[in-house]
């Protein structure tokens, strides 16, 4: 899938300058909407996974590159522009497939509001995504080329990436925790709805790792989690499967894994091992991912076709 295509199917084609992309007053449209004092307005009470870090993501990525902290508040302010964010759909305008959203500016009183509403929890997410490569800026300024008006939604329900701690990725291993959740967030900016991890293929150390891969899996889950991503594992069996301390080995591992991480849907990480200990211990020789895929997802434990055990985050 080349890169136009790729944007499309995360909802965000067509994009204008990229947020790293600088700009200066000058180069500004003339229907510039000032928003260096804008109040980010969120709604109130326990918002979902996804909706919840949106503002904070605005807040931290506008403040890293121009100097500006935006305040965030359950309130309208009494005068200036505000960035209000939802995942609930307003009008008959507003984009109601699933992950999509509705980016438009609209005038309450005498000053611009500049609606982020996702058709759910994701979409909001991915709408101040789109934001955040949509604005100019410079250091002490901030403002938004009017008019603007973008609804859409992803063409494809599953867009992941597989992330792997581990030697074999000549990369990823000499990131630390911070390093793995902004590239994460980064990937939300298009898009991005899943992650599959490779929790314990390859089990090298590296002297470049900066904590241990459990110490490390279980951050990456989380972090998926407060992001309201999909969380699945790639988890092959690459031994005989008649070996059986080789079997109770990666159960345990499994075992050990499913209470670091979030998994919303199950109700223990002991219906997790039950769900996938029949996969690996009713066979009488290797077996395949995709075989062990087979049975699970026969079992209906909810995972991908990937030889993988699958968290939705909501």
């Amino acid at each position: 899938m080349n890169r136009r295509n790729f944007l499309k199917a995360s909802g965000v084609a067509d994009t204008v300058p990229l947020l790293a992309a600088q700009a200066t007053p000058e180069a500004a449209a003339p229907g510039r909407i000032d928003l260096k004092c804008a109040t980010i307005v969120v709604r109130s009470g326990d918002l979902p996974n996804a909706e919840r870090p949106a503002a904070t993501v605005l807040v931290e990525e506008i403040e890293a590159r121009c100097d500006i902290k935006l305040a965030v508040s359950t309130n309208w302010p009494a005068d200036g522009p505000a960035i209000a964010v939802s995942s609930v759909p307003r009008t008959a305008g507003d984009e109601k497939r699933p992950e999509g959203f509705h980016l438009h500016v609209e005038q309450r009183g005498s000053a611009p509001v500049v609606w982020i509403v996702g058709a759910d929890a994701r979409g909001a997410l991915f709408g101040a995504g789109r934001l955040l490569r949509e604005l100019n800026w410079s250091r002490g300024d901030l403002w938004l080329d009017a008019p603007l008006d973008v609804a859409t939604a992803p063409a494809y329900p599953i867009r992941g990436h597989q992330l792997g701690y581990r030697a074999q990725a000549n990369s990823y291993d000499a990131w630390d925790i911070a390093q793995f959740e902004k590239y994460i967030r980064e990937l939300t900016f298009f898009g991005i709805n899943s992650i599959e991890g490779i929790p314990f293929q390859d089990e090298r150390p590296t002297p470049v790792m900066k904590v241990g891969r459990r110490e490390m899996n279980k951050a990456i889950g989380q972090i998926c989690h407060r992001y309201g991503l999909d969380y699945w594992l790639w988890l092959p069996a690459e031994f005989d499967l008649k070996d059986a301390s080789q079997r109770k080995k990666l159960l345990d591992q499994c075992e050990q894994l499913f209470w670091d991480v979030p998994w919303p849907q199950y109700s223990s990480p002991a219906a997790i091992r039950e769900t996938i200990r029949p996969t690996w211990c009713c066979r009488s020789s290797k077996t395949s991912a995709a075989a062990c895929c087979r049975s699970i997802r026969r079992r209906g434990s909810g995972s991908r076709c990937s030889g993988s055990t699958r968290s939705r985050s909501t």
